[in-house]
């Protein structure tokens, strides 16, 4: 009899330390103390829950090999915190004058040395956004082996694509670092519970369509429809043994409510809704056709929440309303901020909401540091970080393509300065790491790894603004 469930998978993880601490740190400095004092919580969380298909009903994994790749100069001081938990710490310097380290390396020849270990490994789970490890990714694939990876700050698409599973930021945050209501999750739905599932569906789909002013796109109502079931029914790689949200939805009895498949795919009332379904029912595209064009390009490269001009200023209005009031914490704000969009009637979710939050901090935008919050400062800075992304995704926008692109993303401001597709300004030495945050507080900025720094200043110099604008401001 084997020693252990044959389902679980054998499991090697390595952590690129100073790219998730500094990722998480540029969210909410809490998420990143938490990260880098307590790491057998996550450990602890990462074992138990499997992040594909359902493997055993214990534990998901054994975590044979766990490797930290740290900077000793910048975070020494967490270095005792992986000791204690178990893990082999390899000490990575910088070896440049920019910062650079050797950890991307290390790891790389690691992975490649455990590769023809005795052991086989089912599956490699790398903490890190670094897209540079794509290639790995790619390898590792082609050797039949399971990829596993978390970035807790924007990620190349190619990088997902060539992953087997990906850690969704939230839900690591959530559960791995117990910011979440509970780290808990119910046993998983059985077939006869699904007679429960579907009417508890239809049932919020019917009052999300209600409290909308328009159609109400699929994501949106997937991510209420998932939060909602997963209280009642516990979480869910599947949908609850469907493939996607629109399998299930096809399930449900939605009565009067239509559907319209097509991507984004809405759901609508048409007894409330203006919606012509003769035809592709896209709002942006009807309204501002010129626009539709740029946003659905730069949505299809960075993931850029595909909403209409209104919509961003309702979201930027929603968030400076919000910070204003209660300061910022990521999780609280993302959360009151999509309550605020909804009264409204903005078809908004709360993922969408976590990706323009986490964008705009990107920037080195500090929230609370001006009382009011403002929503065009907001809007530019946002525009700021997508156009970066743009960038990085070899797409570069310039003349008319840019201002149609400021129209979409900046609302009522079209003649704002040029968003320079640049990070904050470089540091040679690593700053102190700030302490954790009284709650309420402003979240600090903290500067882009410092290995972008020659990249930005290339980008600054082949990104002229357009003509008429005034030149980017700092």
């Amino acid at each position: 009899m084997p020693a252990y469930p044959p389902d679980q998978l054998r499991s090697a993880l390595f952590v690129d330390f100073d790219n998730i601490f500094s990722s998480l740190n540029e969210q909410d400095p809490e998420f990143a103390q938490i990260f880098a004092r307590y790491p057998t919580q996550w450990l602890n969380w990462l074992i138990r829950h499997a992040t594909g298909p359902a493997q055993s009903q214990g534990d998901a994994r054994r975590i044979l090999v766990r490797k930290c790749y740290l900077n000793p100069q910048a975070y020494h001081e967490y270095r005792p915190f992986f000791i204690r938990g178990a893990f082999d710490v390899i000490d990575c310097p910088p070896l440049t004058q920019r910062g650079k380290t050797s950890t991307d390396i290390h790891i790389v020849m690691d992975i490649i040395e455990a590769l023809n270990f005795p052991i086989h490994f089912d599956e490699f789970i790398i903490l890190s956004g670094d897209a540079d490890f794509t290639p790995l990714l790619i390898k590792l694939r082609e050797h039949d082996r399971m990829t596993t990876v978390l970035s807790t700050g924007f990620t190349s698409l190619a990088y997902i694509s060539a992953s087997t599973n990906l850690i969704d930021r939230m839900r690591f945050i959530n559960g791995g670092l117990g910011f979440g209501d509970s780290d808990a999750e119910p046993e998983p739905v059985s077939e006869a519970d699904l007679s429960k599932v579907y009417p508890e569906a239809a049932r919020i789909v019917h009052e999300m369509v209600a409290e909308y002013q328009y159609p109400v796109p699929f994501a949106p109502l997937a991510q209420e429809v998932q939060t909602t079931l997963e209280e009642t029914f516990g979480a869910t790689t599947d949908w609850y043994g469907h493939d996607k949200f629109s399998s299930l939805l096809q399930r449900l009895d939605l009565g009067d409510l239509q559907v319209f498949w097509t991507f984004p795919g809405y759901v609508y009332d048409p007894a409330r809704h203006d919606f012509n379904a003769s035809g592709r029912f896209d709002a942006l595209q009807d309204t501002y056709p010129d626009i539709a064009a740029i946003a659905r390009k730069v949505h299809e490269l960075t993931d850029t929440p595909y909403l209409m001009p209104e919509h961003y200023r309702g979201l930027f209005e929603s968030i400076a309303e919000e910070v204003t009031e209660n300061a910022f914490s990521l999780t609280r704000t993302s959360k009151n901020v999509r309550d605020r969009c909804r009264a409204k009637g903005l078809p908004i979710s709360r993922s969408q909401v976590n990706f323009v939050l986490i964008g705009i901090g990107h920037t080195g935008y500090r929230y609370g540091e001006h009382v009011p919050e403002s929503p065009l400062e907001l809007a530019k800075a946002f525009a700021q970080n997508v156009n970066y992304l743009c960038r990085t995704a070899q797409y570069i926008l310039e003349g008319d393509d840019m201002k149609l692109f400021l129209r979409w993303l900046v609302p009522k401001y079209a003649g704002a300065p040029a968003v320079a597709a640049k990070r904050p300004p470089m540091v040679q030495e690593p700053r102190p790491v700030p302490a954790v945050e009284r709650p309420g507080a402003a979240a600090p900025a903290v500067p882009a790894p410092q290995e972008q720094a020659a990249e930005n200043r290339e980008q600054e110099q082949a990104a002229p603004a357009p003509a008429g604008d005034p030149a980017p401001s700092e």
